[in-house]
């Protein structure tokens, strides 16, 4: 990753996380408008550790005042201002960790579209002018009670939803409850003290940090530098927020949003119609390699490589169902679909790549899914695909791997059906799930182990 990279991911993560603006809604943003591969889990966590650095040191005399609540007099009450306002902001950041749990997978299968990041972003904005208009900005946190929090804290969950924007709800919704502007933000920031360290602690779970000190340089640069936008952020926001207000943040999101959307639908009207027109010279290839999340990625970065589809082949059940096929109830096995201009990269150079992504050994399914749905199959559409695949096969058995046997079958190419749309792109669209899924099942790992020993 080059250093214009990083300092591009921090400054979009450093300022836009609590500025109630969507951090998401601008993140996808970087991903649809740059070539720059997924920068991966651990830079995300090293940039939200950034964040949660950069609004620890900014409430630094706050968080001393709530510890020194606890410590100092064990004798005073539980109605002593700091401390009650810890109990309030673990009682707020309660309702997302909970949804957090039990949600998570729905969210990023179902919400993480760009045209719902799009509208959350239009959405949430109105949300945000309506509470800034019509709130009487007249209490202040002092006279926070136990009903403000918990209803800070379940608005706070939506945030969950792309595009909705953490400090955007919670201070729409301390805005309603009649809070001053200041005091509505200084929650807010306060209460992503907590949601920030469960979110980081959440994604340190799915990552192993085996690095060389190359990477932890680089991760040690994304949290300095996620650290001083943050910041810069949350200090500018709160030092010019009486005198501008809401209303720029506000028109911003308006929008942002709409050219999220209008983006999204223009994308996609002038994709389909560059690969209908590309399909015209374009060939196809199919392979199997286990689970068809991670078959993408690789591929999709490839020059001549149009579009890729994942899907089902091998059975004959036309309305097979992701469930059945990941079950073992079909004859199904799970694969990708690659359309490509063989005049900018040929057949045998996507098998070469398509080598580097399998386990070749494995006769039982791929990395930790087990089942012939998850076998390692080459799909040929023509002899000579059929004829280069068993070239480099024997190539492989002969030169580099003569004490291992090459189990991976070579099929004709039957019918092949599309899997359901959220299924597609699949590592672009939920990326912390897709990142734990690949640690979790050891697919990396195991193709070090392969591959990187000559």
């Amino acid at each position: 990753m080059t250093f214009l990279q990083l300092v591009t991911l921090a400054f979009v993560q450093g300022v836009t996380e609590f500025l109630p603006i969507s951090s998401s809604a601008h993140l996808i943003l970087v991903a649809k408008f740059t070539t720059w591969t997924d920068q991966g889990l651990s830079l995300d966590i090293a940039a939200h550790l950034g964040s949660l650095i950069a609004v620890c040191v900014y409430f630094r005399k706050d968080i001393n005042s709530i510890c020194h609540s606890w410590f100092s007099n064990r004798r005073k009450n539980l109605q002593c201002g700091d401390r009650l306002l810890s109990i309030y902001l673990f009682v707020a950041t309660l309702p997302i960790v909970v949804c957090g749990l039990v949600f998570y997978d729905f969210i990023a299968a179902e919400l993480r579209s760009v045209y719902v990041i799009g509208v959350m972003t239009i959405l949430f904005g109105l949300v945000l002018w309506v509470s800034d208009a019509i709130g009487s900005k007249s209490r202040l946190l002092a006279a926070m009670k136990w009903r403000d929090a918990i209803l800070i804290g379940v608005i706070q969950a939506l945030a969950l939803i792309p595009g909705t924007s953490r400090s955007g709800v919670t201070i729409s919704a301390a805005l309603l409850l009649g809070f001053s502007r200041e005091s509505a933000v200084r929650f807010s920031f306060l209460l992503g003290i907590p949601t920030i360290f469960a979110a980081v602690v959440y994604e340190i779970i799915g990552e192993s940090f085996s690095m060389d000190l190359g990477q932890w340089l680089t991760l040690g640069v994304m949290t300095v530098l996620s650290a001083i936008f943050a910041y810069g952020g949350i200090y500018y926001f709160i030092r010019l927020l009486d005198r501008i207000g809401m209303l720029p943040f506000i028109l911003y999101r308006i929008i942002l949003g709409v050219f999220i959307i209008t983006f999204s639908m223009n994308f996609s009207s002038t994709h389909a119609l560059s690969s209908t027109d590309a399909m015209k010279n374009t060939k196809v290839a199919i392979f199997a390699g286990g689970c068809f999340w991670c078959m993408e990625e690789p591929f999709d970065s490839l020059p001549g490589v149009y579009i890729t589809t994942v899907g089902y082949i091998g059975g004959t059940q036309e309305n097979a169902t992701y469930s059945e096929v990941s079950k073992g109830h079909t004859r199904h096995v799970e694969a990708i679909k690659v359309a490509y201009d063989d005049s900018e990269i040929s057949f045998a150079q996507l098998l070469e790549v398509y080598w580097k992504n399998i386990d070749p050994f494995d006769a039982g399914g791929q990395f930790c899914d087990r089942g012939r749905q998850y076998a390692s199959v080459v799909y040929f559409l023509n002899q000579e695909q059929a004829s280069e695949t068993k070239r480099q096969i024997e190539e492989l058995q002969n030169s580099r791997f003569p004490n291992n046997e090459i189990v991976t079958a070579i099929r004709p190419a039957g019918q092949f059906y599309t899997a359901e749309p959220y299924h597609q792109n699949y590592y672009l669209n939920n990326t912390v799930r897709y990142k734990l899924y690949r640690y979790q099942c050891g697919r990396d790992a195991r193709l070090r182990e392969i591959w990187t020993v000559e």
